[in-house]
């Protein structure tokens, strides 16, 4: 189960295990379940996300901020953005028409085209550690707008 923030997803498991629990009574099985690993809300860093953006477009890769950049869902990534700043960003490997996740979005990731932009991302997060690591106003930036999310 994920949801875009933590108070959402204790209800939603809430809800899940009554659904669960429903369907165990009227089938008269038992209900025996155990909850995995706890994937926090991605707190994404504003500030890191626009300094990625700008550094996709000098690489020729212009990304929108957004849907794009700026992800609240639950992941792993979202525990680490409770520990240090973070941003997920997610950049195009194949038309907008094409799923995630299916035989068409692994074809469309073996191209030319995708491996282009896989490095233009590589790139960019590179040149975006550059920044942070070479311009102590900015550093402070993604820090303290780290400190006023958590």
């Amino acid at each position: 189960v994920r949801s875009e923030n933590d108070d959402l997803l204790e209800n939603l498991k809430k809800r899940v295990i009554a659904c669960f629990t429903g369907a165990a009574g009227a089938t008269g099985a038992r209900l025996k379940y155990r909850w995995g690993e706890h994937y926090a809300a991605m707190r994404s860093n504003l500030t890191l996300a626009r300094l990625f953006k700008q550094n996709m477009e000098m690489v020729g890769h212009p990304i929108r901020l957004g849907d794009n950049t700026l992800q609240t869902f639950s992941t792993d990534v979202g525990n680490v953005s409770r520990l240090v700043p973070a941003i997920q960003p997610l950049v195009s490997i194949a038309p907008d028409d094409i799923q995630l996740h299916t035989t068409e979005f692994a074809k469309a990731a073996a191209t030319e085209e995708a491996l282009g932009c896989m490095l233009g991302a590589a790139r960019a997060m590179a040149m975006t550690a550059v920044d942070i690591l070479t311009d102590p106003d900015t550093a402070e930036k993604v820090r303290e707008e780290f400190r006023k999310s958590g």
